[in-house]
């Protein structure tokens, strides 16, 4: 048997965020996008790991 499956994925605007912004100003601009929390927490990590994020995380 063969399936087929078709996949769309919406298009999200692109939004510049400014260099000098608060951990709350991201994530407010980053839900406004429609990033779910999941993801959210996921952009954070990555951005302490990179060394972009100097805060300690912690996530309840």
């Amino acid at each position: 048997p063969r399936t087929q499956i078709e996949v769309f994925e919406e298009a999200k605007p692109v939004t510049e965020i400014p260099e000098t912004v608060t951990v709350g100003d991201l994530a407010t601009a980053l839900n406004a996008l429609g990033v779910t929390p999941r993801d959210l927490s996921s952009i954070f990590q990555q951005l302490k790991e990179s060394g972009a994020l100097h805060a300690d995380l912690e996530f309840k």
